[in-house]
């Protein structure tokens, strides 16, 4: 019994550093597809598009994995509860580097000016250190990183007010029809990545899960460290 909880050991540390290093991949995609707009390399998008699929490919190997894992061993309820969380994890990630996929496009298709791009940037930053904390959390399994990492979502939340009342001011100024649908899809984006930070959000939630075992809405109140 010893040899066979040492081997779900080590399949739960695997599947953590797998489930950190789809987390760098996926917060890379998105650091990407930003540079890409930043520079007006279309090219660049369009490969985004293209790596998305292998995202969704690792995250789907490591599903099955854990799945894997738990149908071989007899696991105890703490082991289960990490599992399970892990795959909850893996499944946002996934959903999450569908947003980079979305950005690419829009660049390609529109072109946005640079006033437009600052304004997704600018929301997109907050989003990264959202990431790092996450994992940094995961990492160490801190849960107070955790709680920081959900009261970022408030500064994301305040930026995308923010960044929608700049963009309607635009609209406000120039009235060019040509331009209308590139400004009102750039606010469509916007949302995107509002969407982006409640799926981060998700992910606070189940690492807290993890931990205490029990599920917290951290998303309707502040979280005091």
């Amino acid at each position: 019994m010893k040899i066979i909880n040492r081997r779900f050991d080590l399949d739960i540390i695997n599947l953590k550093q797998n489930l950190l290093t789809l987390l760098k991949e996926v917060k890379k995609e998105h650091k990407d597809a930003l540079i890409a707009m930043e520079t007006q390399d279309f090219d660049m998008s369009k490969r985004i598009v293209e790596t998305d699929k292998e995202i969704r490919t690792v995250a789907e190997s490591l599903t099955i994995t854990a799945i894997w894992s738990i149908a071989q061993q007899n696991p105890f309820a703490t082991d289960l509860r990490t599992i399970i969380g892990y795959m909850n994890i893996i499944r946002d990630l996934e959903r999450i580097s569908n947003y980079a996929k979305n950005l690419s496009k829009f660049n390609v298709k529109y072109k946005p000016e640079i006033k437009l791009t600052s304004q997704l940037s600018g929301l997109m930053k907050k989003v990264f250190k959202m990431m790092d904390l996450i994992g940094e959390s995961i990492n160490e399994n801190d849960i107070n990183k955790a709680y920081q990492a959900a009261e970022y979502d408030i500064d994301i939340d305040n930026r995308f007010r923010e960044s929608m009342k700049n963009i309607v001011n635009m609209l406000k100024i120039n009235k060019n029809n040509d331009q209308l649908s590139q400004y009102t899809s750039t606010m469509q984006q916007l949302k995107y990545i509002e969407r982006l930070g409640d799926h981060l959000v998700n992910i606070c939630e189940t690492i807290v899960y993890i931990i205490k075992g029990k599920f917290y809405d951290l998303s309707s109140t502040k979280i005091s460290e």
